[in-house]
């Protein structure tokens, strides 16, 4: 980093804890966690559970979810933004 002139550095996980954070603090004025172990519907607004991070043992929670026919998983996936380097 020293050798490039480079100051800040981040990942994808940084990306995906501060909009989480933002959203929160915009919505509920702090951060909260949804209780998705005893919930009977989950709603994911733009987020994939099965390859982020905000859920715990999220992979075994969702296919108990799904094989579950009194709860459900709602899941709206907006269209991908167009940003200006990929046209």
């Amino acid at each position: 980093m020293k050798t490039l002139g480079v100051k800040y550095r981040s990942n994808a996980l940084a990306q995906e804890k501060s909009g989480e954070f933002w959203v929160n603090g915009k919505m509920f004025g702090t951060f909260i966690h949804g209780d998705f172990e005893h919930c009977d519907v989950a709603l994911f607004v733009g987020k994939n559970p099965w390859q982020s991070h905000g859920i715990p043992r999220s992979r075994l929670l969702l296919t108990e979810m799904k094989k579950d026919p009194n709860r459900k998983l709602i899941v709206i996936r907006p269209p991908k933004v167009r940003d200006c380097c990929n046209g």
